[in-house]
């Protein structure tokens, strides 16, 4: 009796600590704006007072961690030494602090979901919350952000570019744990897929295009002959059906935006030939040549965390996470980051994971154009992928 009620109270807490981070991962993504990501944190503080609780009533303080959890802890602490050298050691100390929450919030996130098995309480977190807002996007609910500002979808982010990311990786993240049967239900990825492309379409992003032209090269190209079965030919005329309904009905006066998005996405041939630039990627140009010349002065320890956008003329930083990193904290910061990376890349061939290091070769291409190593969601995105390598690590045991 006393076994089935300890039981019973375990799967309790284990739900109650599921829910939390469901709900959790659906804020930090709807709430990521500056204004309201406040309301993730509050979510994120309940979540670690309930599993220090759970852990204090059963006596058990063993902290799960690995390579890319110790890593960045490694990475805040040399980025805390580098304020010593920032121009601007205030701002470096701002950073390094909130880096500092990330790299406890990295080992929340890990413990949570080894120890309690809850690899599918994240997943549908991301899987609500973009279904939330595309939902928005369609004008079925309001949220509190800024949409479609400049002909380009935002959705909860704020920010075009990043909201692309969302998506990439949620469609990346979903698919990866329904071939490992962490999700079950075939039709979520029906209907999230296509809303997918649709709404990545819609940010206008190249980087977002590039990331979903390649993992469909993965994914979706070998399994082509679905649709040519009877069931795959069903699933696809509902599908365009549905979605094309909903196009008609809420989206014809996004025709020109989304005419004006293929226009922008079609200069990514241009870009990779070098035969021309429009003015974000002169920008960017600019940025890179400026990061080359300075990172050469200063190789091994860099300038200070974050220093790019104080140095750079025009204030800006530097779209670049290896330039971001090199020109802030060194090669030997940049070392230190990215070496859970490559353990994980690593693991995934030890393991013959190779859905997995196709994605993390993903992220190192996307990091080219992006500054991810403050960016809390990517973090986590990348602690999801380490979790997924130990349940294929806990099958080849078996």
């Amino acid at each position: 009796m006393n076994l089935i009620l300890n039981t019973n109270v375990n799967q309790s807490r284990k739900f109650i600590i599921g829910f939390l981070l469901l709900v959790y991962m659906v804020t930090l993504i709807i709430y990521s704006n500056p204004h309201n990501t406040y309301i993730a944190n509050y979510i994120n503080m309940a979540l670690l007072a309930v599993f220090a609780i759970d852990r204090l009533l059963d006596k058990e303080f063993h902290i799960y961690h690995n390579v890319f959890t110790d890593g960045y802890a490694l990475f805040v602490l040399w980025s805390a030494i580098s304020c010593l050298w920032s121009p601007n050691i205030a701002f470096s100390i701002d950073i390094t602090f909130s880096m500092f929450q990330m790299a406890i919030n990295n080992y929340l996130i890990y413990n949570c979901i080894k120890k309690y098995d809850l690899h599918s309480w994240f997943i549908y977190g991301i899987v609500i919350a973009l279904a939330l807002n595309y939902l928005h996007g369609f004008g079925y609910i309001h949220l509190d952000v800024q949409t479609n500002e400049n002909w380009r979808f935002e959705g909860s982010a704020g920010n075009s570019n990043e909201m692309g990311l969302y998506i990439v990786f949620g469609v990346i993240l979903s698919l990866l744990s329904y071939s490992r049967d962490v999700i079950r239900q075939w039709w979520v990825l029906l209907l999230l897929i296509p809303l997918s492309i649709y709404f990545a379409i819609l940010t206008g992003s190249r980087k977002t295009t590039v990331l979903l032209v390649f993992f469909a090269i993965l994914y979706f190209v070998p399994k082509i002959g679905y649709l040519f079965t009877v069931k795959g030919f069903f699933y696809s005329i509902l599908l365009v059906l549905l979605i094309g309904t909903q196009v008609e009905m809420k989206e014809l006066q996004k025709v020109d935006a989304l005419r004006r998005n293929i226009n922008r996405l079609s200069t990514i041939v241009d870009v990779a030939t070098g035969s021309k630039f429009d003015g974000s990627l002169e920008d960017r140009k600019k940025f890179l040549e400026f990061g080359k010349v300075m990172i050469a002065k200063r190789p091994l320890e860099g300038y200070g965390i974050g220093s790019f956008v104080i140095l750079e003329p025009s204030k800006h930083y530097s779209h670049n996470n290896y330039i971001e990193l090199l020109f802030g904290v060194g090669i030997v910061g940049f070392f230190i980051y990215y070496f859970g990376v490559f353990e994980i890349m690593y693991r995934a061939v030890i393991y013959h994971s190779w859905d997995i290091l196709f994605v993390v070769f993903l992220i190192l291409i996307m990091e080219l154009s992006v500054v991810t190593f403050n960016l809390k969601p990517q973090l986590l995105f990348i602690i999801f992928l380490s979790t997924l390598l130990d349940l294929d690590d806990r099958k080849s045991f078996n």
